[in-house]
């Protein structure tokens, strides 16, 4: 078993307490006090941030148009700690979209995208387990609303409300650090993003 020094949820306690942690400062601070939480399931560590909540993209229609910068409660370097010595991290995200697409479609080949730790603009979307460009989980299950579509929100449709949502889990890309939007600017055009915390599970 691990030292408590060893523990990248330990280092991030110390940090943000501001002062040198010993075993019994370790099991006193609570995880809400240093924007962390740790839960008894599978001894979850869950890393919030400042857009917890379903949030509607502003009216605009070029590409990317609207931009969401993700700030979380810990460092990026504490952040990626956890997830090294973690066995398994997810994220989940979601798109709930009235005509107005994710990637292809109204002639445009890439209209949302989340960026990785690093800043990179991902081309994929939550539960594309491999990770092809513009897919989302209903393309690798053949389930999208529109069979000739890989995301649900692709199909464009003005008349139905749909979603593309599920867990991201590639932990060399985790935590997403921002979301762009756009093709929302024409009237009957709408879209909410939601992004959850960071959860990881077990230890390497």
């Amino acid at each position: 078993m691990s030292s408590p020094e060893q523990d990248p949820v330990y280092e991030v306690m110390k940090n943000q307490s501001g002062r040198k942690a010993d075993n019994h400062t370790v099991q006193n601070l609570t995880y809400e006090n240093v924007g962390i939480k740790e839960t008894s399931k599978d001894k979850e560590t869950i890393i919030e941030h400042d857009s917890m909540n379903e949030i509607q993209i502003t009216s605009c229609d070029p590409e990317k148009c609207h931009e969401r910068h993700i700030r979380y409660n810990v460092t990026m370097e504490q952040i990626v700690a956890l997830i090294q010595r973690s066995s398994e991290c997810r994220q989940y995200i979601k798109y709930r979209c009235i005509g107005s697409i994710l990637f292809e479609g109204g002639g445009y080949t890439q209209s949302a995208t989340w960026l990785s730790r690093d800043g990179s603009h991902m081309k994929y979307w939550e539960g594309a387990t491999s990770r092809r460009n513009f897919y989302c989980a209903c393309g690798e299950t053949e389930s999208c609303v529109d069979s000739n579509k890989k995301c649900n929100c692709d199909s464009n449709s003005r008349d139905t409300e749909t979603s593309d949502e599920g867990f991201l889990t590639d932990k060399d890309t985790l935590p997403v650090t921002g979301l762009q939007f756009g093709d929302a600017g024409d009237a009957g055009e709408y879209g909410w993003h939601t992004l959850g915390p960071l959860v990881c599970t077990g230890r390497n």
